[in-house]
């Protein structure tokens, strides 16, 4: 599992062709983000896993991960993968959006847990459009750092938003690119619902009323994480979302996501971010910044 720190916004673009997915890819393992990740794909036919289900990797889609979902990208060996990432923390947009009293906008897409959307050809020129000026006007502003260069990325970046906003109430989901298993769904529900309290696999057994072994069977299948993996990611990335977002301490982080010891939290925090919670809280690791 890997943690990757987004520092308010970051957009790229990126042409590939898949050689090896182990070698094609930094990071080709479960990781989750704290900000948000919009992906419009130019070229693909990869699958990926986000929360609880996993989605079919389109041409011409646009993929919406919401902060610290879990997910991973299964690549097809000889396939192109083209695509544009914008990463964003939601406040880097919220003064943008509270001027012109849109924070709603933001509600209604954070409410979402993955989306993926399949514009018609009018929205792809747009998409495209937006897109290209704004990892321009990303570009430019990295290397300048210009007041008025950042002004125009907020308001460009607001603008997509609102139209992605629109495209979200206008378009369908499309289930057939969607693989999910009422299992897992139930059991991904049951721990972000009780991933404070002191969950184990025997409890699962017993609410779901089948055998551990069927049910570390389809949850692996499906997820690629066994369940304790999934449960301590959870864990560690609710605490993570708290001391940035909320403000807790270490140790209030540590007990409210369930961990019944410092010590076993930072064991767990470590090895599913490879910094400590101190180096978290401290911000003293650098970044780094996966392809996707």
């Amino acid at each position: 599992m890997d943690y990757d720190n987004i520092d308010k916004i970051l957009v790229r673009y990126y042409e590939d062709k898949v050689i090896s997915p182990t070698r094609f890819h930094q990071n080709p393992f479960h990781h989750y983000h704290n900000a948000y990740e919009i992906m419009f794909l130019l070229d693909s036919e990869n699958e990926m896993f986000i929360h609880d289900s996993k989605f079919i990797m389109k041409s011409k889609q646009i993929i919406i991960i919401p902060p610290y979902a879990i997910h991973r990208i299964y690549y097809n060996v000889g396939s192109c993968y083209n695509r544009y990432i914008l990463n964003f923390e939601q406040s880097y947009l919220e003064p943008v959006l509270d001027a012109i009293n849109g924070i709603y906008i933001m509600d209604g897409i954070s409410k979402r847990q993955a989306v993926a959307i399949e514009p018609n050809p009018k929205e792809f020129i747009k998409i495209c459009s937006f897109f290209t000026e704004l990892l321009r006007l990303y570009n430019k502003y990295k290397q300048s750092s210009a007041d008025t260069g950042e002004m125009r990325l907020r308001l460009l970046l607001a603008d997509y938003i609102i139209y992605l906003h629109n495209l979200l109430q206008s378009h369908d989901i499309n289930e057939e690119s969607v693989s999910t298993n009422d299992l897992v769904k139930k059991i991904v529900a049951y721990i972000n619902n009780n991933y404070m309290n002191n969950i184990s696999l025997e409890m699962i057994q017993k609410e779901f009323y089948l055998s551990s072994s069927y049910i570390c069977h389809k949850f692996k299948e499906l997820t690629g994480l066994t369940f304790i993996e999934y449960l301590q990611s959870t864990r560690v990335a609710e605490s993570q979302r708290l001391m940035s977002q909320a403000n807790y301490s270490i140790i209030q982080a540590c007990y409210h996501c369930g961990f019944n010891s410092t010590q076993h939290f930072y064991r767990v925090f470590k090895k599913v971010t490879g910094i400590t919670p101190g180096d978290y809280m401290a911000k003293k690791i650098k970044p780094t910044v996966f392809d996707a």
